[in-house]
């Protein structure tokens, strides 16, 4: 009877335990006051379906929202996602898009993250136009669509000097290391080239 009441005890000293912990996690989980941050480092990518949006999580968010549209600001198109990706599909080839994504918690929505310009293109023989697009693009003042055109005419056509060469000086208004990556890819492809040519001439 003895070692009956000892094991009872013991059994209701974990049961406590277990409640005092249960009680301390429930204490953790204290509801949001604010909606969340806007989610930062949005990228987007060409796949197999469509286009492939990803960004930072936001701690505390329940879900996120990605928009887009053909205009700046002006969004006409949107998914709601339960983690941090998204894929876009049935989208038009040759259009430059503008994305952009919100957080939610059950206290409502956070402000547009930085919006992104993103061309939707896989055709190769479009690099040089998408350069040309970018020079425009800088000339009327819209920096974000300059570089949006000249990514593109890089992912089309990695070796295209004239791509780097612009994306550098895009850069280097910016201070960013990716001018010394550009610099760098177009020394290298036009020793590339002028190789070629003298083993073609010779």
């Amino acid at each position: 009877m003895v070692r009956i009441g000892w094991r009872l005890a013991l059994v209701f000293l974990l049961l406590a335990q277990m409640l005092v912990a249960s009680c301390g996690n429930w204490g953790d989980r204290r509801p949001a006051t604010k909606p969340p941050l806007a989610p930062e480092e949005l990228s987007l990518r060409i796949v197999a379906q469509g286009i492939m949006a990803s960004w930072t999580p936001v701690a505390g968010a329940t879900r996120y929202t990605l928009f887009w549209g053909t205009e700046r600001g002006d969004y006409w198109g949107f998914a709601d996602a339960s983690q941090s990706s998204l894929i876009v599909a049935n989208l038009n080839q040759e259009q430059l898009y503008y994305f952009a994504v919100t957080a939610w918690n059950e206290r409502g929505e956070s402000n547009y993250s930085r919006e992104l310009p993103f061309v939707y293109d896989n055709d190769k023989t479009h690099a040089g136009e998408y350069v040309s697009r970018a020079r425009q693009a800088m000339a009327d003042g819209w920096y974000a669509d300059a570089l949006a055109y000249v990514a593109a005419a890089i992912r089309l056509d990695p070796d295209n000097p004239e791509a780097h060469r612009f994306r550098a000086i895009l850069q280097k208004m910016h201070q960013s290391d990716l001018a010394r990556d550009d610099h760098s890819e177009v020394d290298r492809l036009t020793k590339e080239k002028a190789l070629s040519a003298q083993r073609f001439n010779g």
